[in-house]
């Protein structure tokens, strides 16, 4: 909870494009995170 309380106040000082560019490098960082699928389901 106190990290999340740093980051908002972090985020506070930031411009938007800088709020807008953390966010995206942050959705980055989780997509980086997922598994890709195999799709193929013809057996």
């Amino acid at each position: 909870m106190e990290i999340r309380k740093q980051k908002e106040k972090q985020v506070g000082r930031l411009t938007v494009t800088e709020q807008i560019d953390q966010k995206h490098q942050e959705d980055l960082q989780r997509l980086r995170g997922f598994r890709l699928l195999d799709d193929d389901f013809n057996a």
